[in-house]
């Protein structure tokens, strides 16, 4: 077996905009798969098909309005050599948006706080888009979208099985040399947030 360190790349598309959510993952390969076929498995079987609450996929959806859904996603191995990106697509028809109501805006989303073993300095930062306009009222959350979001941060933190290994989450960090830290605990931002970047085609 060995622990090796993955990066996911879910497209997402946010009433006509274009937005990516990027997480980093660390798995012990079982039984000394290829870091292709790794990354096959964990975007054909950890991300849709969860044992947890959901899958990961639908946990996403659960948190984006009716007019979004996600569009892609592809995951490569990022420590070591390296490896081949393996990829996929998805019509609007496959991960709807299932929070209901249409978007506010592009760029307003979701701000999830994931916590590591490494101390208070090092904590990861998801921005989830497509924040419906049901989701919010007098800029605070709902009770409604608090609950989803708690369910997508359960299947986060619990790891994604696939074929090949559980993949949890982690914190990528440092430069030139990148270190990683396991995200053991999460939290939805008392306040919507707002994403600046990756709002690009995939």
């Amino acid at each position: 077996m060995a622990f090796q360190f993955f990066e996911s790349v879910i497209g997402l598309n946010v009433a006509g905009n274009y937005a990516a959510l990027v997480q980093h993952w660390g798995v012990d390969v079982l039984a000394g798969e290829t870091p292709f076929e790794v990354a096959k498995d964990f975007v054909n079987n950890a991300l849709p098909v969860d044992p947890g609450p959901g899958s990961f996929l639908a946990m996403i959806a659960g948190l984006m309005g009716d007019d979004c859904f996600i569009s892609s996603a592809r995951c490569r191995k990022v420590d070591g050599a390296g490896g081949a990106t393996y990829p996929t697509v998805f019509t609007s028809s496959v991960w709807p948006g299932t929070f209901g109501g249409d978007v506010d805006g592009a760029q307003v989303a979701g701000f999830m706080l994931g916590f590591t073993d490494g101390g208070a300095g090092l904590f990861a930062k998801n921005w989830i888009p497509g924040v419906s306009e049901d989701a919010l009222l007098s800029g605070r959350f709902t009770s409604v979208y608090v609950t989803a979001a708690n369910l997508y941060l359960e299947s986060w933190l619990n790891g994604l099985a696939g074929d090949t290994g559980t993949f949890y989450p982690y914190l990528k960090h440092g430069s030139p040399v990148a270190s990683y830290n396991r995200i053991v605990f999460g939290q939805l931002g008392a306040t919507p947030g707002t994403i600046r970047r990756r709002l690009v085609p995939i």
